[in-house]
């Protein structure tokens, strides 16, 4: 703070002390992936923490503890104590699906599925299109119908494949 002193005064300078917190991690198993975000914050300030699954793993939860406080890879929260964070990855694969033609639908399932773990693939239709089929990556089909519950056993990618209903023409015969 600068003045020009033209009288006497009294200044009293008030501190606030900051709190900073320790907020420490790991993976479990260390094999399984990696982890950043780790560090000392100030109280109340964000922490973002990050877990990277190695190949051939997928994350599945963060615990503070015994506590397990996220299911989401990117796990932010306000420091407010030290902690140890461990983010949990399994053996998995990456189940990913997409939609043919484009715009036709919409699908729910897909993501990080661990090993032996059964999962469902759900196409549903915009409207205008019928639901034809689920394609794996190399083109085959896998099934007709629009909920497709497997277990994985390698990581793939999905297509629901739709059509539209051909509108407009006629055929005199």
């Amino acid at each position: 703070y600068t003045f020009t002193a033209s009288v006497s005064r009294s200044l009293i300078a008030n501190f606030v002390q900051v709190v900073q917190y320790n907020i420490a991690t790991s993976a479990a198993p260390a094999l399984g992936g990696s982890v950043t975000g780790a560090g000392i914050y100030n109280s109340g300030s964000n922490v973002t923490l990050t877990a990277n699954p190695n190949v051939g793993y997928v994350f599945t939860h963060w615990t503070n503890g015994a506590t397990v406080v996220s299911s989401n890879p990117v796990y932010t929260f306000p420091s407010a104590a030290s902690a140890t964070l461990v983010a949990h990855f399994a053996e998995g694969v990456e189940i990913l699906t997409d939609v043919s033609p484009p715009g036709a639908g919409l699908t729910t399932g897909d993501g990080s599925i661990p090993s032996g773990t059964s999962t469902t693939l759900t196409a549903t239709a915009n409207a205008g299109f019928t639901f034809l089929n689920w394609t794996d990556g190399l083109g085959n089909i896998v099934s007709t119908n629009a909920s497709y519950t497997f277990t994985p056993t390698a990581s793939d990618t999905f297509i629901a494949n739709f059509e539209a209903p051909v509108v407009g023409v006629h055929f005199d015969f």
